[in-house]
C-alpha cells in the first residue's frame, strides 16, 4: 500500500487484507501474483484510493473554528477595553465629585464666614438706628433716611441669617422643634407681611384659604422661612399674577397642601428639581436679585419637618407645592 508501507506483503493462504484507521491522505494499493515454483509475475494491478477526514476536521470546518476563534478574540479584547474605558471613566468621575466636593465646600465656608463677620456689626448698627429713629424728632429727612437705613440693614441681616442658616444646613443639618402649628394663622399671617409688595408692583393677586383652621405638626420657624421664600420668590420673578392658597390635597384630608403660584417665565420641566441645588438660577431670571440658595434651604427645612417641597406647572403658571402631613390628635 503506498503511502503507508513500502514494503510487499505476502500472502500464502489466505487472500484477504485489510486496512483499519487510515489517516486521511492518498493510496495506491498493488498487487501482483506468485507462481508455485516462487516466481513473481511481472504485471501489477493498482488501484488508487483516496480517505478523505472527516467533517470536523476539514479545512472548511478548521477555517470555522479559526474565525470563532479570531471573533472570540477580538469580543475578548473588546470587553477588555470596555472594562478599562469604564474604570478610568469611572475613576475620573470620582475624582471630579472629589474636586467639586472641594471647591463646594471653600464655597459654603468662604459664605459662612462671610456671612458671620458681617451679621455682627449689621445688628449693632441696626440696634444704632432703631434708637436714632425713635430718638430723633429733629427733621423729617433725618427720620427718613434712618428708615431707608434701617430696612436695607434688615435685608443685609437677612441675607446673612439665610446664608447663615445654608451654611449650619449643609454641614449639620437645621435642627427644628416639632410642635402643632396652627398653618391658617400663620398662613394668613405671612401672606398678609407681602401683600404690600404685591400691591406696590400692581399684582393681580388670589388668596385662597379653608375656612376650617388647619393644624400640621411642624417648627413655627422653619415653616415661616419657607412660606416667606415662596412668596418672595413669587414676588421676585412673576410678571403680573401671584396666587397663594392653602388646604387639604386632592388625595385627601391627611394632607395639606400651600400652593404658590406666579406667571414669571415658565421653568423647564428638566430644570424643575435642579432648581432646589444650591447656587443654581435659571438663566432668564438672572436679572431677578438672588443669591440661588432660598429654595435649597426651603427644602431642607420641609424634609426637617416630615414634609415635601416640589415645583410643577398648572396652565402655564410655576406652582411650588409644600405638602405637610396633617397634625394627628393627641
Amino acid at each position: 500500500m503506498s503511502g503507508l508501507q513500502e514494503d510487499w506483503t505476502v500472502l500464502p493462504i489466505n487472500r484477504r487484507v485489510y486496512f483499519t484507521g487510515l489517516p486521511p491522505g492518498s493510496y495506491t494499493f498493488s498487487v501482483k501474483a506468485g507462481f508455485p515454483d516462487g516466481e513473481w509475475g511481472k504485471e501489477i494491478r493498482s488501484l488508487a484510493i483516496q480517505v478523505y477526514p472527516p467533517a470536523w476536521k476539514s479545512w472548511w470546518a478548521k477555517l470555522v473554528y479559526a474565525l470563532v476563534a479570531a471573533l472570540l478574540l477580538i469580543r475578548m479584547v473588546y470587553r477588555y477595553r470596555r472594562s478599562q474605558e469604564f474604570k478610568l471613566a469611572k475613576k475620573q468621575e470620582e475624582l471630579e465629585n472629589i474636586k467639586k466636593k472641594e471647591l463646594y465646600d471653600a464655597k459654603v465656608d468662604f459664605l459662612g464666614h462671610i456671612a458671620h463677620e458681617l451679621n455682627i456689626p449689621l445688628t449693632v448698627m441696626k440696634g444704632s438706628l432703631d434708637e436714632v429713629t425713635l430718638n430723633s424728632t429733629d427733621s423729617e429727612l433725618v427720620q427718613k433716611y434712618t428708615s431707608m437705613a434701617s430696612r436695607n440693614t434688615d435685608r443685609l441681616i437677612g441675607l446673612c441669617q439665610k446664608l447663615l442658616d445654608f451654611r449650619k444646613s449643609y454641614t449639620e443639618g437645621l435642627p427644628t422643634d416639632q410642635t402643632v402649628v396652627n398653618l391658617s394663622h400663620l398662613f394668613r399671617e405671612r401672606t398678609a407681611v407681602f401683600s404690600d409688595e404685591i400691591k406696590k408692583r400692581n399684582f393681580s393677586y388670589s388668596l385662597e384659604m379653608d375656612e376650617e383652621p388647619l393644624y400640621v405638626m411642624g417648627d413655627e420657624e422653619a415653616l415661616v422661612k419657607i412660606i416667606d421664600n415662596l412668596l418672595s420668590n413669587a414676588t421676585k420673578y412673576g410678571k403680573n399674577y401671584i396666587s397663594a392658597s392653602l388646604g387639604f390635597s386632592p388625595s385627601g384630608r391627611e394632607i395639606i397642601w400651600v400652593k404658590v403660584a406666579n406667571d414669571g417665565n415658565l421653568i423647564p420641566e428638566g430644570m424643575r428639581e435642579q432648581i432646589f441645588e444650591p447656587f443654581i438660577r435659571l438663566k432668564n431670571s438672572s436679572s431677578a436679585k438672588g443669591t440661588g440658595i432660598g429654595l435649597s434651604i426651603s427644602r431642607s427645612l420641609a424634609g426637617s419637618i416630615g414634609a415635601t417641597l416640589y415645583a410643577t406647572e398648572e396652565r402655564g403658571l410655576n406652582v411650588f407645592i409644600l405638602a405637610i402631613p396633617v397634625a394627628k390628635p393627641a
